[in-house]
């Protein structure tokens, strides 16, 4: 796998896309999210996806499932109204974990 870093560096062509899926984690887990890193990369056919971490306050009744899978109806929904065909896949990191990955919010 290439750096950390470097997946997770957004250019011109997608900081839009990016901006708004960091704007739709907080408003849609605003109890828990703590970052966003959002970067691109292609699956194994090459499609674009983005690789979505999102970085969360660990406590008794956080519940980071909550919502998972209209948030990323509402993500696919969102990017296809600006034209964007990436597929987000999302993965909840804890604040802990965070300290181990070089990233940059977005």
């Amino acid at each position: 796998m290439e750096n950390t870093r470097d997946l997770f560096r957004v250019d011109e062509k997608t900081e839009g896309a990016a901006g708004l899926i960091a704007r739709a984690a907080k408003e849609r887990f605003p109890d828990i999210v703590n970052s966003v890193f959002v970067g691109t990369d292609a699956d194994i056919d090459g499609d674009k996806i983005y690789r979505i971490y999102v970085a969360f306050e660990e406590r008794e009744t956080t519940s980071k499932d909550r919502g998972l899978a209209s948030f990323l109806t509402y993500l696919r929904k969102s990017l296809t109204e600006i034209d964007d065909d990436g597929f987000p896949v999302v993965s909840f990191i804890s604040r802990g974990d965070l300290a181990k990955l070089d990233l940059e919010p977005a």
